[in-house]
C-alpha cells in the first residue's frame, strides 16, 4: 500500500470505511419494540461514554499518560458525548409514516377495516 499524501486521499479513505460500516440494520419485531419499549432507560452519555470507553481500552490504554500526567483526550471525549446527548435528547425528533392498509382493525363481529390513508406521526427521543 502506498503512503498518504494529501488530505483529499485521507478524507476518500475515511468516507470509504465509514460507507463500509453503515449497513442498514434489521427492523426489530414489533413484540419486541412492545415490550422493550417499556424497559429503556432512554439515552444517556453517560452509559454510551462508558461502554465507548471500554471498547477503546480493548485497543489502547486509556488510563494516565506514562508521565502520569491526566489524560486530557478522556476529558475530550466526555465533553463530545455530552454534546452529541444533549443535542439528541434537547432537539431531536423521530418521524413514522404507516402506509394505507398497514393497519389492520376488527370491525364488528366478522369484519376487518383499515387505514386508507397513509398516517404521519411525530415523537422525541427520550
Amino acid at each position: 500500500m502506498g503512503v498518504i499524501t494529501s488530505v483529499s486521499t485521507m478524507v476518500d479513505l475515511l468516507l470509504s470505511l465509514l460507507e463500509a460500516l453503515d449497513t442498514p440494520k434489521k427492523p426489530t419485531n414489533k413484540y419486541i419494540l412492545e415490550i422493550g419499549k417499556r424497559f429503556k432507560k432512554g439515552v444517556n452519555a453517560h452509559s454510551a461514554l462508558g461502554d465507548f470507553l471500554n471498547k477503546k481500552q480493548e485497543i489502547v490504554p486509556i488510563g494516565p499518560l506514562p508521565s502520569g500526567e491526566e489524560n486530557i483526550s478522556l476529558k475530550v471525549e466526555r465533553v463530545m458525548f455530552e454534546s452529541i446527548f444533549d443535542e439528541l435528547i434537547e432537539n431531536a425528533m423521530i418521524e413514522i409514516t404507516i402506509p394505507p392498509g398497514g393497519i389492520t382493525v376488527q370491525v364488528g363481529p366478522s369484519g376487518t377495516g383499515t387505514n386508507a390513508d397513509v398516517i404521519y406521526g411525530k415523537g422525541i427521543i427520550k
